[in-house]
């Protein structure tokens, strides 16, 4: 809002300026309806759901794959995977998700981890949707 002021410093007049942000408004919601949707259906999975950068790093993970380890999703990102699971320093030798990467193709694989635990690995490439 823009104002003009008397010699007296009183406001004499005054312009105001808006805009409809209906369909902004609109968008956000069902983003946020979306976003839920999708946290709904992978935390209702009893299988691990991670999303993973280039570099191994978790970007988000589902509830699953937190109690796996004590840790809550939240607690999950930013981290390597690697660390949590394998108690590693780097990627692990034949793991399906750095194959993924490295040939943009889905990979699988078995990885045991230091507790004996086996587990079977499935790892899809995410692509633009262009």
């Amino acid at each position: 809002m823009a104002q003009v002021f008397d010699t007296d410093g009183s406001v004499a007049t005054a312009v105001c300026a808006g805009r409809d942000v209906t369909e902004c408004k609109a968008a956000e919601e069902a983003m946020r309806t979306d976003e839920l949707e999708k946290v709904t259906i992978l935390n209702s999975l009893s299988e691990h759901v991670l999303y993973q950068d280039a570099e191994m790093r978790i970007l988000w993970a589902n509830r699953a794959a937190g109690e796996s380890v004590g840790l809550t999703p939240d607690e999950l990102v930013g981290r390597h995977c690697y660390e949590i699971w394998h108690q590693r320093s780097e990627p692990c030798a034949g793991c399906p998700v750095r194959k993924t990467h490295e040939t943009g193709q889905t990979q699988e694989g078995e990885m045991t981890t230091p507790d004996g635990r086996v587990w079977f690995i499935r790892s899809d490439p995410v692509r633009d949707a262009d």
